[in-house]
């Protein structure tokens, strides 16, 4: 299931970009979801944020399926202004996201993503969740860069 949302942040598109590939940014994405990264490899064009978490944290749904856990990687990969997120994981879920960013200041900023589950009779309703979450996810995330930019 596919998802798309826009956004504004008032700074030029190459300091959102710096931000969307930033450890403090992935901190703070974390902080929200009330877990902590097990390590961050910066990069200007490349980073890596790998995360474990324990089955006590995870809803009581994907316990079923997660019992150990979850361990993750999300892959930041930068082309000019635009940034592309891809979940790496053991998971029968395909999860990325491309933030195309635009602009002098304000910056126009663009997500698309995409999400697939294969799991058998319940993959599709976990993409419909998905997707009518997203949207709040990506203005959780706007406010998290205009916080992070007004900072310096």
């Amino acid at each position: 299931m596919q998802f798309s949302h826009s956004y504004e942040i008032s700074a030029p598109a190459s300091a959102v970009a710096t931000v969307l590939m930033s450890e403090e940014l992935a901190n703070r994405r974390l902080a929200a979801l009330h877990t902590q990264p097990s390590s961050f490899t910066p990069g200007a064009e490349r980073a890596v944020l790998t995360v474990q978490v324990d089955a006590e944290q995870l809803p009581a749904q994907a316990r079923r399926f997660l019992s150990s856990g979850l361990a993750a990687s999300i892959v930041f990969t930068r082309s000019g202004n635009d940034v592309a997120a891809q979940l790496e994981a053991k998971l029968p879920v395909h999860a990325s996201a491309d933030f195309q960013v635009s602009g002098p200041g304000p910056a126009t900023v663009t997500v698309t993503g995409e999400v697939r589950v294969s799991i058998p009779f319940v993959g599709k309703k976990i993409e419909e969740k998905v997707a009518q979450y997203a949207a709040k996810v990506v203005e959780r995330d706007a406010a998290l860069i205009r916080e992070i930019i007004a900072q310096g």
